[in-house]
């Protein structure tokens, strides 16, 4: 049963209808916190102004900061930002399953950050997204030659559905494509009639398109390649007609949410809780320019009598009559006494409020390096940092990064490019790629895990004292396990550790060399101890008493 166009549109209508608030909320929030792309409610024209009511331009800044800071520490371009592990702890034991981990993720951060696949330019304006209306858009797609190309989606163009566990597994994009666009992406032959006329006759001509991706079995929707367990479809508009049929082995569509309300399936983000104050802090600055314009060119109070009509206020002017004729000034300016000062006192406390809620303060202190910092207290300052960057981390982590690699792992997988090295015999019989998954080790991570290194430090400094006294309390230590939890807290390649196995042939050769570097030294010790006792033995027949004396 092939996908029915007439009732797919009809569900975009009903997913446009249950989002019409949140439109309206985010319209808003862009007309001040992303005024280039506020495009919910209205259409822009290319070009044309779109600063008009922006007074302040503090919270565009606060969330261009907020995106900046979101990037560097938990998708850092200059560091591998995260590492694939084995779903079960017990295969980490295998050095085989370790070694494919790393060189899995190797080739990930090869093929994302290739020059073609845009990565860094779909995260940035992601995390930006993100800030303003708190959802986030990536589609992951698989390209000839170029294995992975990312694209960041607007959220206007993006309405989306969970399913019963939370998890989004169903988009619709709504977008145009200009005639000539549409006739290069699906064909001539795919095309609807009037369509393809304007291909040729008007190439500039845009088109309205629907591209839907859901659960291939979905009920009452079902249709197209149920092989798949997504299917994929590209509808026309005006024509209600599919243009393009296909199928996911992965959902293509990487969605995060920076929080949502009961019951609601868009997240809301820093813009939407800073709004009151974003909208109140406008207001103020127009209140403030009056009045220090009121300062510096106050209204002139002038002679009832209009001899003053053509007043001058040009540097050098000249003004008949402005003054009696005993030299009194007929005109004075109306000073209203604004304190304009007052008012800047009261804005900066609302800039504050926005900065915050924004977390652009709390950047500010992680990335305040004091100097002068002993190991431990940069360990315990890591920490901090960590804990307070966790829980808007975590979210990105568990849905926005976590379903792309999911879909990076399924392109560059054997199904696809296959240009993953092959599965150790441990993995697959646990499952394959299904028994992977991430391990993030951006710096927020790290952070995170400075708490496990301050408990070591903390631990074997205890001992210390104790072992000055009772030196084998030290045997108790598995030091060993302790260089590998160290490593796991500073992020140290697997590569550079070697394993178990080396580690106890090092010991047996050094024990070896030790053990005959003990038979060399003693090597002369024991010529004199036989050149005595094969005297002892040639005499030992004419004089028995004599052999104890030889021997000493």
């Amino acid at each position: 049963m092939a996908l029915d166009a007439p009732l797919l549109l009809r569900r975009q209508a009903e997913l446009e209808t249950g989002r019409a608030n949140f439109d309206s909320h985010w319209q808003e929030v862009g007309d001040f916190v992303m005024p280039n792309s506020a495009n919910f409610v209205r259409t822009l024209t290319p070009g044309e102004k779109r600063m008009q009511r922006v007074f302040d331009s503090t919270p565009i800044s606060a969330n261009e900061r907020f995106a900046a800071a979101m990037q560097s520490m938990l998708t850092p371009a200059t560091q591998r930002w995260h590492s694939l592990v084995p779903v079960d702890p017990r295969l980490e034991d295998s050095r085989a399953v370790r070694r494919w981990c790393d060189d899995a993720t190797d080739v990930m951060f090869a093929c994302r950050y290739a020059s073609r696949a845009q990565f860094g330019q779909a995260i940035s304006e992601a995390f930006v997204s993100f800030g303003a209306y708190g959802n986030a858009v990536i589609f992951v797609d698989e390209n000839v030659g170029q294995h992975l190309v990312y694209r960041a989606g607007h959220p206007s163009e993006h309405y989306f559905c969970e399913n019963e566990y939370g998890v989004v597994d169903t988009m619709h994009r709504k977008f145009s494509l200009r005639a000539h666009q549409a006739l290069s992406m699906f064909g001539a032959e795919k095309l609807p009639a009037k369509l393809a006329k304007a291909a040729t006759e008007t190439p500039d001509t845009p088109f309205d398109f629907l591209h839907v991706v859901q659960p291939a079995r979905m009920k009452g929707y079902a249709g197209g390649d149920t092989r798949l367990p997504f299917s994929s479809c590209y509808i026309a508009i005006d024509d209600k007609a599919i243009v393009r049929e296909a199928g996911y082995r992965t959902f293509p569509f990487a969605v995060g949410r920076y929080q949502t309300g009961p019951g609601e399936q868009y997240g809301r983000g820093p813009g939407i809780t800073a709004l009151p104050d974003i909208k109140m802090l406008n207001e103020m600055q127009k209140t403030i320019l009056r009045a220090a314009h009121l300062v510096v060119s106050p209204p002139l109070l002038l002679p009832h009598d209009g001899v003053l009509a053509a007043f001058q206020m040009r540097p050098g002017g000249l003004n008949r009559g402005g003054v009696d004729e005993q030299g009194r000034q007929l005109v004075h300016p109306l000073m209203t006494g604004a304190d304009v000062g007052l008012g800047e006192e009261v804005v900066q406390g609302v800039r504050t409020r926005i900065n915050d809620i924004f977390n652009v303060s709390l950047f500010m202190i992680l990335v305040d390096k004091p100097t002068g910092m002993t190991a431990t207290e940069a360990l315990i300052r890591a920490q901090e940092k960590g804990a307070l960057m966790a829980p808007p981390g975590q979210r990105v982590q568990g849905e926005l990064l976590g379903g792309m690699i999911a879909r990076e792992l399924d392109i560059l997988g054997p199904n696809a490019a296959n240009l993953l090295p092959p599965m150790p015999p441990e993995l697959l019989d646990a499952g394959g790629y299904g028994a992977i998954k991430a391990d993030y080790a951006g710096p927020i991570n790290q952070a995170q895990k400075a708490q496990k290194g301050i408990g070591i430090q903390n631990f074997l400094s205890s001992l210390l004292p104790i072992m000055e006294q009772k030196p084998d309390v030290g045997d108790a230590v598995d030091f060993d396990m302790v260089t590998v939890e160290m490593s796991d807290v500073f992020d140290v390649p697997q590569s550079i550790l070697r394993s178990p196995q080396a580690i106890a042939a090092l010991r047996k050769q050094s024990q070896d060399q030790a053990t005959a570097q003990q038979a060399v030294e003693a090597a002369p010790l024991l010529g004199a101890a036989a050149d005595k006792l094969a005297k002892a033995q040639a005499t030992a027949g004419s004089s028995p008493n004599n052999l104890g004396a030889l021997l000493q």
